[in-house]
C-alpha cells in the first residue's frame, strides 16, 4: 500500500472507531500486514477497552522492527512500530510473571521502542511531534521504572539526566502541536517544566536552560546512534514469541 492509501486507512479506522464500528473496521483491516494499521488499530482498541485486541495489534506491530534490517527502519512508519513498543510498555499490560527473562524481554522493548521513535525523529525533526511525546512519556511513564534505569545504565547514562531526556522531548513536542492540539500543547509544556526542574533539583545545576536543553538534544542522539549501531550489529533481537510469553492484557 501507498502512504495516501495508508492515511485513508488510519483514517477509516478512527472515523469508525468513534461511531462505534471497531468491529467493522477490525475485520476490514486486521488482514492487512503493516506497522501503521496495526497501530492504529491498537490504539482504537485501547481505548474502547479492547484490551486483547489492544495487545496482540501492538505486538503485531512492534514484530516489524524486532531485529534488523526491516523494511520500516529507514522511513516514517519506524514511528509506528516505536509507539507499538512503547504503548505495551507505558499502558496496561502486565508481565505474567516475573522472571529474569521476562524483565530482559522488558529491556530489549524499551531499546527498540526508543530506537524507533528516535529513528523517526532523526528523519523528521520537529514534524515528528508524536515521536518525540512518545518518547518522552516512555521516559515518565514506563510501568517498569527500574528496567528503564537498568536500560540507561548500560548505556552510561545516569538516572539523574533522564529528567532532561524527556523535558526537551515534551518541549519540541509541544512546538509541533501548536495550532493542531492547544491542550495537548499545555500538557507537554507543563511535563517540560516539571522534567526540567526536576532535573536542575537533582543535579544542582543552575546554568542557562537554554545551554542545557541544547545539551539534552545532542545527549538523545549520542545515546540512539550507540544503541542503533548495536542494533544493526544484531546485538538487539527479540521475536515476537518472547513478547507475546512475557506480556498478558488487562
Amino acid at each position: 500500500m501507498n502512504n495516501q492509501e495508508l492515511l485513508a486507512v488510519s483514517q477509516d479506522i478512527i472515523q469508525n472507531s468513534k461511531n462505534g464500528r471497531f468491529q467493522y473496521v477490525y475485520e476490514k483491516y486486521s488482514v492487512i500486514s503493516h506497522p501503521d494499521v496495526h497501530y492504529n488499530l491498537g490504539v482504537q482498541a485501547y481505548n474502547l477497552d479492547y484490551m486483547q485486541i489492544a495487545a496482540q495489534q501492538f505486538i503485531a506491530g512492534a514484530d516489524f522492527g524486532s531485529k534488523y534490517p526491516n523494511a520500516f527502519y529507514n522511513t516514517l512508519y519506524s514511528n509506528s512500530i516505536g509507539q507499538c513498543f512503547a504503548l505495551l510498555l507505558i499502558s496496561s499490560f502486565k508481565l505474567k510473571s516475573v522472571t529474569n527473562y521476562d524483565f530482559v524481554v522488558i529491556r530489549k522493548m524499551t531499546i527498540l521502542a526508543y530506537l524507533h521513535l528516535s529513528k523517526c525523529i532523526s528523519i523528521a525533526g520537529e514534524k515528528a511531534y508524536d515521536s518525540l511525546k512518545a518518547r518522552a512519556e516512555l521516559l515518565t511513564k514506563h510501568k517498569y521504572h527500574t528496567e528503564l534505569l537498568n536500560v540507561f545504565d548500560a548505556f552510561n547514562v545516569p538516572a539523574t539526566n533522564i529528567p532532561l531526556l524527556s523535558s526537551v522531548d515534551y518541549k519540541d513536542a509541544a512546538k509541533g502541536y501548536f495550532m493542531k492540539n492547544m491542550v495537548v500543547v499545555q500538557e507537554c509544556l507543563e511535563n517540560a517544566d516539571f522534567c526540567f526542574n526536576t532535573f536542575q533539583k537533582v543535579n544542582k545545576i543552575r546554568d542557562g536552560r537554554q545551554e542545557i536543553e541544547s545539551f539534552g538534544r545532542e545527549y538523545h542522539g549520542t545515546i540512539f546512534s550507540i544503541m542503533e549501531q548495536r542494533y544493526k550489529d544484531g546485538i538487539v533481537v527479540l521475536p515476537k514469541s518472547d513478547i507475546e510469553s512475557a506480556l498478558i492484557s488487562y
